[in-house]
This record gives structure tokens, C-alpha cells and sequence, in this order.
């Protein structure tokens, strides 16, 4: 699959005008491709665009959080280099030691690549000593993601060794 990807890729890197990436680090590798493919760009630099895919941060004003359990959530597509496995271990182990907390999931499996990520967390959910904490709000509408995450007092993501997390 990566390989039928790779081709159809190669004859677009080579007659694109303009292209647009997620990231400053993706926009970057492009253009290495487009020298590596010998396309030297003009005076201005290569024709590569980094458009973030991302909510801008900060979001307004949250009222205090309340005294509440510790709340940590996550946030995207759970994509092929998520660690799930990881981050489940380790979540699990912060449940032995802070029963109370909650785990707050945003976000959710990418049709036509891994979803075995989501297969495994919703697992985890409904297991009776953890589907009170454990809370997988899945895609939600964007107007609803401060009101959620406003609400976490932490992050997280685990992403696995690789080019992809690194590049975007």
C-alpha cells in the first residue's frame, strides 16, 4: 500500500505549481523531495505552503476548574503511529494511583487506516473498573472542544518513534 502511495505521489511532486503541507517540518521535507527530484526553485523559495490543520490555541477564558478529579485528555486522529498500547498501560497505572481521575478522549478513528487504536480504547472503556474515568466523546463538533478540553488539566499524546510524528 505504502509503495502504490509513493507512485502516485512522485508524478504530482513533479508538475505541481504550488503545494501545501500541515506542518513547517512537513513543508520542509517537501521541499528536500522537490531538490531531490531536481527541482531547484526560482528566486523566493519553493512554491510550499504550510497550512496548520489545528484550532488555534489558546482558547478564550474558561471559568476555574473545580476541585474536582484530575481530568487529562487527548485530542485527534488516532492515527498508525499512536502508541496506544502505551498510553493505555500508562493510564491505567495512574488510575491505580489517582482512582478518581478521568480520561477525556477527543477525536477518534481515520476511515481506511488504523482503527485497531479506537478498537482498543473503547475496550478499555467499557471494562467495569474504568468505564466511570474513561470518557471517548469521539469527533465532536469544533464549538464543543474549549468547552471539553477547558475542562482537562492536562494533555497527552504517545506517539511511537518516526519520521511521522516528527515531520507532521
Amino acid at each position: 500500500r505504502r509503495a502504490a502511495a509513493h507512485s502516485a505521489l512522485l508524478p504530482v511532486l513533479c508538475r505541481a505549481d504550488a503545494l501545501s503541507t500541515i506542518s513547517e517540518r512537513q513543508r520542509l521535507a517537501t521541499i528536500g523531495q522537490l531538490h531531490l527530484l531536481g527541482r531547484r526553485p526560482a528566486q523566493g523559495g519553493a512554491p510550499v505552503h504550510s497550512v496548520p490543520i489545528a484550532l488555534n490555541f489558546p482558547f478564550e477564558a474558561q471559568s476555574p476548574r473545580d476541585s474536582g478529579p484530575v481530568r487529562v485528555a487527548m485530542a485527534g486522529g488516532l492515527n498508525c503511529w499512536l502508541d496506544h498500547e502505551t498510553l493505555i498501560d500508562g493510564l491505567r497505572e495512574a488510575l491505580k494511583v489517582r482512582p478518581e481521575m478521568e480520561f477525556h478522549c477527543i477525536g477518534g478513528p481515520i476511515a481506511g487506516m488504523n482503527t485497531g487504536a479506537w478498537s482498543a480504547l473503547e475496550a478499555w472503556a467499557l471494562e467495569p473498573q474504568t468505564s466511570a474515568q474513561i470518557h471517548l466523546h469521539g469527533w465532536v463538533a469544533q464549538h464543543r472542544i474549549p468547552e471539553i478540553l477547558g475542562q482537562c488539566h492536562a494533555g497527552i499524546w504517545m506517539d511511537r518513534p518516526g519520521d511521522e510524528p516528527l515531520l507532521g
